[in-house]
C-alpha cells in the first residue's frame, strides 16, 4: 500500500475515534454527567466482586498508572527505533504518550465529571474522572508499539500482537470500572481519545508502519509492501 493511501487511511480513522469521542463528551454533558447506562454497567461490576479476586485487579490496574507506563513506552520506543534504525519510531510513541494524556489531563479540568462513590474504590484515585488517563494511556501504548512493529512482523506475528495489544486494553479498560473508579464511557472515551491521537500521529510518518524510506516510489504493487517478509 502507497503511504500517501496509507496516510489517507489513518487520518480518516484518527479522525472518526476523534467525532465518537465528540459524541461522547457532548452526551456526558447533556445528560449532567449521570445516565442509566454507567449506572447499570457500573453497579453490575460492583455486585460481580469477588474478595480473591479484589486485591489482584487493584495490583493489576495500578501497573499501569502514569509512571509504569512510561517505563514501558520508554522501552518500547528505544527497542523499535533500534530495530527500524531510525528515530521516527521513537517519536511518534513517545508523541502519543505526551500527546493523549496532556490532552486527556485537560480535559478532565473542563468536563469535571465525579468519579463513583469513593467507598467503593480498590485503589485511591483523587482526579476527576472523564475520560480514563488509564484507558487513554494503554490506548496510546498499545497501539503505538503494535504500529511501530508492524513493518517488522510477520503475518502471523501481526494477528497475535494485535489480538494481544486488544485485549491488553480492554483489560485495563474493565479493570478501571471493576475498582470502581470509573464509569463506562469514561474508559470508552479514553480508548477512542488514546486511538486518535496514536493514528493521526502515524498518519505524519506512515513510513513506520509501511517499513519504506520516505520518497521511494511504488513502481509495482510488489514493491509497495513491507521490507520484512510475511
Amino acid at each position: 500500500m502507497p503511504d500517501s493511501t496509507l496516510r489517507r487511511r489513518l487520518l480518516l480513522t484518527g479522525l472518526t475515534c476523534a467525532l465518537i469521542f465528540c459524541v461522547i463528551t457532548s452526551f456526558i454533558v447533556l445528560t449532567n454527567h449521570d445516565n442509566l447506562f454507567d449506572q447499570w454497567l457500573w453497579h453490575l461490576a460492583i455486585s460481580e466482586r469477588a474478595d480473591a479476586l479484589n486485591p489482584l485487579v487493584a495490583r493489576f490496574t495500578q501497573a499501569f498508572n502514569t509512571v509504569p507506563q512510561t517505563i514501558y513506552a520508554t522501552v518500547a520506543a528505544i527497542a523499535l527505533s533500534r530495530a527500524h534504525r531510525s528515530a521516527k519510531p521513537f517519536f511518534t510513541i513517545a508523541c502519543g504518550m505526551v500527546v493523549a494524556p496532556g490532552l486527556m489531563w485537560v480535559i478532565k479540568r473542563i468536563i469535571d465529571r465525579l468519579r463513583p462513590a469513593e467507598e467503593f474504590h480498590l485503589v485511591p484515585e483523587y482526579a476527576y474522572s472523564f475520560p480514563s488517563g488509564h484507558a487513554t494511556g494503554i490506548t496510546a501504548l498499545s497501539l503505538g508499539i503494535y504500529l511501530a512493529a508492524y513493518a517488522l512482523m510477520g503475518r502471523t506475528a501481526r494477528v497475535l500482537t494485535g489480538v494481544t495489544a486488544g485485549i491488553l486494553i480492554l483489560a485495563v479498560a474493565a479493570s478501571r470500572i471493576y475498582a470502581g473508579v470509573h464509569w463506562g464511557t469514561d474508559v470508552l472515551a479514553g480508548i477512542l481519545l488514546g486511538a486518535c491521537i496514536t493514528l493521526l500521529g502515524y498518519a505524519v510518518f506512515p513510513e513506520v508502519i509501511s517499513g519504506r524510506t520516505p520518497g521511494t516510489l511504488c513502481k509495482s504493487p510488489s514493491s509497495c509492501t513491507s521490507r520484512q517478509p510475511v
